[in-house]
């Protein structure tokens, strides 16, 4: 769950969204072989990462409810 001004999330929710989509669709193309268990750490670490610079405190995994990798 993100917190923050309500407007931003929505935002934020919908770029975590597309990016964790596109990872998944490229992840497919590669034959699921692509994002391995330490990669998806370190993809989801650095999400977190950027969110929280960009001012928003993360308090569980916003990339699982679309995550496939």
């Amino acid at each position: 769950m993100l917190s923050g001004k309500k407007a931003d999330i929505s935002w934020v929710d919908a770029q975590v969204k597309a990016l964790v989509l596109a990872l998944n669709d490229l992840n497919k193309q590669c034959g699921e072989c692509l994002i391995e268990t330490d990669q998806r750490e370190g993809i989801c670490e650095l999400i977190f990462y950027v969110v929280a610079q960009a001012g928003h405190s993360v308090e569980e995994d916003i990339t699982e409810n679309w995550r496939e990798w």
